[in-house]
């Protein structure tokens, strides 16, 4: 692997993983839904079953094909995002506890056995 691959990787890993990034990508998501959805761009759906209100399907087409992106990303990925965060963070304070001072957790044995 080439010495700038290695660094792409290390930088998207970083990227992908941290808490701070999945929270901002959830909230990216939802907001562009809701400026999409603000603009009126729903309408413009229904150029996927086939009918279309405007004569400009061209730009009906890439504004419907937004709205259904964003709006499977707000709905679908956004909540997958926030539980990744809220997982990584439940693991990662784990792991610092664990850290801290307990050491294994003691086996119990059976002195009258």
């Amino acid at each position: 692997m080439s010495r700038t691959a290695g660094k792409l990787r290390g930088f998207l890993g970083h990227l992908l993983f941290r808490r701070a990034s999945l929270i901002g990508a959830a909230i990216l998501f939802v907001v562009l839904f809701a400026v999409f959805h603000l603009l009126g761009w729903r309408d413009d759906t229904a150029i996927i079953s086939g009918t279309s209100i405007t004569p400009n399907v061209n730009s009906t087409v890439i504004r419907g094909m937004l709205y259904g992106m964003t709006y499977f990303l707000a709905v679908v990925v956004s909540p997958i995002l926030l539980l990744a965060a809220g997982i990584n963070a439940m693991l990662r304070w784990v792991l610092t506890e664990v850290k801290k001072g307990a050491g294994p957790i003691p086996s119990r044995s059976r002195a009258g056995s």
